[in-house]
């Protein structure tokens, strides 16, 4: 490698301040030109990576808003936000409440499916199907039928869950109309008192 070579890979090696530096200092005509191109190019590097991060934090932002449940997006509208923030959680608001009117339609219709899949579809699945979540193996006995009747409607009756939130709420009484259902069956087929 030639002493100019040497010197053009030391220039490039500086940064843009000390590049200014030497520019103003005063260089020699066929250097000067060179670290002028130099200090052209790390300018220009410098500020594509300064927008491409300004461009970065904002998506940071948008995501962190976007992970936010509606209320909390409502209460930092109503507490004043700058304009900037002030469209983006809005309309991160929207899209939350557009995405929420057209989930809400199809919940209904994949309740409806579920409803029918928990169904047997005919009668000798039935005993297998109800079998199934009264939680019996094997050959079924009368006794058997009760005490896991009792066991399970203990389990998931209402009094019991009632400490529990919401949600395990309704499942819990999901739960209790499936096994009485399945009880039902299994005392009109095995005449149970």
């Amino acid at each position: 490698m030639s002493e100019i070579e040497k010197l053009r890979n030391q220039y490039r090696k500086l940064p843009i301040h000390r590049l200014e530096k030497l520019i103003a200092k005063g260089l020699p005509p066929t250097l000067y030109d060179f670290v002028q191109t130099i200090l052209d190019e790390k300018k220009a590097l410098s500020n594509q990576s300064v927008s491409s991060s300004t461009v970065n934090e904002s998506e940071i932002l948008r995501n962190q808003y976007r992970k936010l449940p509606i209320h909390r997006l409502e209460k930092l509208i109503a507490k004043g936000l700058p304009p900037v923030l002030y469209d983006l959680v809005q309309a991160i608001l929207d899209e939350k409440r557009t995405f929420l009117s057209q989930s809400s339609d199809s919940r209904e219709t994949i309740e409806e499916d579920s409803e029918q899949r928990k169904k047997p579809k005919g009668p000798p699945s039935q005993e297998k199907h109800f079998g199934s979540i009264l939680q019996l193996c094997g050959a079924i006995t009368i006794e058997e039928i009760k005490s896991q009747y009792k066991h399970l409607s203990k389990q998931y009756h209402p009094d019991r869950v009632s400490h529990l939130g919401p949600k395990l709420q309704i499942v819990a009484e999901a739960e209790m109309k499936l096994l009485n259902e399945a009880y039902g069956y299994f005392k009109k087929k095995y005449d149970i008192q």
